[in-house]
């Protein structure tokens, strides 16, 4: 990402989420960008766009990893990058082939703040995510 600075000037959106450190709620962002329409997760940020920094090291960074592929199943860009000569942590997703979950809820972007799926619109944003229609999935029978 050459213009970090740009993008925390920015502030939050649909395709970008400040964290001040690694929680779930990082886990649930990451999940919602592969299932709406990518985006990069920033860890040292504040909501109001101040900069932190973030104070882990090679270890917390490889539990982050860890935590993205193996309860998510998704390998995002993952990069340490500094901001006012501070740390932070880049991860960059992209869009999804089908929706992933997180400890088994659902979750996607609306608007700057990432929201779980409503169990009621699940059958149709899996059929809407892989690009499929209603009468393919049925395999002809009424």
């Amino acid at each position: 990402m050459d213009n970090l600075t740009a993008l925390i000037r920015h502030g939050e959106g649909e395709s970008v989420e400040f964290k001040e450190q690694w929680n779930e709620h990082g886990l649930e962002a990451v999940a919602s960008f592969v299932n709406t329409k990518g985006g990069t997760l920033l860890i040292g940020i504040k909501d109001n766009g101040t900069v932190l920094g973030w104070g882990g090291g090679d270890r917390d960074l490889q539990i982050i990893i860890n935590q993205i592929v193996e309860i998510l199943g998704v390998h995002p860009a993952i990069s340490i990058q500094k901001e006012q000569s501070k740390p932070i942590v880049v991860i960059e997703v992209k869009p999804g082939p089908t929706l992933v979950s997180c400890r088994g809820r659902y979750f996607h972007r609306v608007g700057n703040s990432t929201r779980e799926i409503p169990p009621d619109q699940l059958g149709p944003y899996f059929v809407t995510k892989l690009g499929v229609q209603w009468d393919s999935v049925t395999n002809g029978y009424s």
